[in-house]
């Protein structure tokens, strides 16, 4: 919940805490409690679903989204033997991480 997360963030600021590290539920949605963190001397650093680059003062990443979606499509088609129906569930429609791989997943991006 975007919401949440900025409620979340706005608490840290407040508590004065020295780091925030997050998430991004929402890459449109939380940049301006970051920004205000930063502004309180916060140090802000984003993993998995970065935030505006402004936002943060750097961005930890396990790989792009484009070598996950193609890495989870790549394991789809092996389980199903390349000849089988597959769905995607997720769990957030909102984080960009999800989104882009996602998108790397579907079968007009395919290699």
């Amino acid at each position: 919940d975007p919401a949440k997360q900025n409620d979340i963030i706005e608490n840290w600021i407040t508590l004065g805490v020295e780091v925030i590290a997050v998430a991004c539920e929402n890459k449109e949605g939380i940049p301006t409690a970051l920004r205000k963190a930063q502004q309180k001397g916060i140090k802000v650093v984003t993993y998995d679903s970065d935030a505006a680059t402004d936002a943060r003062s750097f961005f930890v990443n396990q790989a792009t989204p484009e070598g996950i979606g193609y890495g989870l499509m790549d394991e789809a088609a092996r389980l199903c033997a390349e000849d089988g129906e597959f769905a995607i569930i997720t769990a957030s429609l909102t984080a960009a991480n999800v989104s882009t791989s996602e998108s790397a997943a579907t079968p007009s991006s395919w290699r």
